[in-house]
């Protein structure tokens, strides 16, 4: 949760997916909180899972389309506007829809009239980092800029770099095309640090349903 000193976590166990990502936010009270108090329109969230290549929904490599779903109900839900983004591992538009496709995320989206951005189409914004210490300026997915909230929904896996892929990392998918790149080039732990000082999410929701040693 966004100023807050420390972070307020909700463990929750349902075989209903969808029931324990309600639970889990209701536990935190809620979404509602995430928006900005003199907010004088409706909220945009992006919705970020882990699409990062084509997928089956239950594999453990990318998010389940249940929990993209239950967090597009609760933004529905408070009169927000959710907004479902990614670019994939190949950053390619054509494989970046093949994965939202194939992990059952867009039909998820859809269902819920949930808009889907594909960052490898969006326009890209050079930004400056300065903070940063091994990335001084990166390329960064419009709508993952100007979005209201940012909802980071990683799955929880190994990752053979980074010990862990979850929510920091995750935020990667917001770089498109060859920026991705650039966060190895440079050394990829200082640099998921150095992008989140400017892409830091408002909210993870961490997809445990299947764990594993996945690797990307």
């Amino acid at each position: 949760m966004p100023n807050n000193k420390q972070a307020t976590v909700a463990i929750t166990q349902n075989e209903d997916i969808k029931q324990a990502v309600h639970q889990a936010l209701k536990l935190i009270g809620g979404i509602k909180k995430l928006v900005p108090p003199k907010l004088e329109r409706k909220p945009t969230f992006l919705i970020k899972p882990n699409a990062c290549r084509p997928a089956e929904p239950n594999s453990g490599i990318v998010t389940n389309p249940h929990v993209v779903e239950a967090l597009i109900q609760e933004v529905n839900a408070i009169k927000g506007i959710p907004i479902v983004g990614e670019s994939c591992i190949a950053s390619s538009p054509q494989k970046t829809e093949k994965a939202l496709r194939d992990t059952g995320i867009w039909e998820a989206a859809e269902r819920q009239n949930a808009k889907i951005v594909n960052f490898d189409l969006d326009e890209e914004v050079k930004i400056d980092i300065p903070k940063g210490k091994a990335l001084k300026k990166i390329g960064i997915a419009k709508t993952a800029l100007t979005c209201d909230i940012r909802i980071s929904v990683p799955v929880l896996k190994y990752h053979p770099t980074t010990t862990v892929t979850l929510g920091l990392k995750n935020m990667k998918g917001c770089l498109p095309g060859p920026n991705k790149g650039e966060t190895h080039a440079c050394g990829l732990h200082q640099a998921i640090a150095d992008y989140n000082t400017i892409l830091k999410p408002d909210l993870v929701v961490i997809d445990g349903t299947t764990a594993g040693a996945w690797g990307k």
